[in-house]
């Protein structure tokens, strides 16, 4: 019958182990996935203020043809990562307005620059637009991700597997090898005193 605990024992840790290894690796993928979320919707807010900059030294004589030397490319890659990245409609749809008044502030500088008003209704709708998109990213950034709790669950699957072992070990059902004890596979806390 003590073999039948200790095969328990064994099967029961080893299941333990196969899941939180399993949970482990899903929760570091969720991890790289927003860091890259927001690692792009960095790159779209900076690259944002960088083209409102760009329109400012143009305006205010302090550069020529800086905007037609802003990073589109990067711009249009970093977008289409933060589409493919994220399903939250509230980001996907502000970063569609922030798009789509950067278009309208580079109509409005590049086919009526002498009209004042113009620009700075397309430049202010631009702020607007970047401040929402920063919000919506916060937003989206900041709920509590699954992968935490999922983080506590294997913690708790862990410690439940070590106290199973020592409790198992202790009450001598099942002794662990005497080799793997002494090649360092067992942690020191669950190996008993007598081993």
């Amino acid at each position: 019958m003590d073999a039948w605990i200790g095969l328990a024992g064994v099967v029961a840790g080893a299941f333990i182990a196969f899941v939180g290894q399993y949970m482990m690796r899903r929760s570091e993928m969720r991890e790289r996935s927003e860091a890259l979320l927001l690692e792009q919707a960095a790159v779209i807010a900076a690259l944002s203020e960088d083209y409102r900059n760009r329109v400012w030294e143009e305006r205010s004589k302090l550069a020529g043809d800086v905007v037609a030397a802003w990073d589109m490319g990067a711009y249009r890659l970093a977008e289409a990562r933060l589409r493919i990245l994220s399903g939250d409609h509230g980001l996907l749809e502000a970063m569609d307005e922030l798009r789509e008044s950067g278009k309208a502030l580079g109509k409005a500088w590049r086919l009526e620059p002498r009209d004042d008003h113009l620009v700075d209704t397309a430049w202010h709708a631009h702020r607007q637009a970047l401040a929402g998109f920063a919000a919506a990213s916060s937003r989206t950034l900041h709920r509590a991700p699954a992968y935490k709790v999922a983080r506590v669950r294997l913690d708790l699957a862990r410690s439940a597997a070590v106290l199973l072992s020592a409790s198992l070990i202790r009450s001598g059902r099942h002794a662990p090898p005497a080799r793997a004890a002494r090649a360092g596979r067992i942690p020191r806390y669950v190996i008993p005193s007598y081993a």
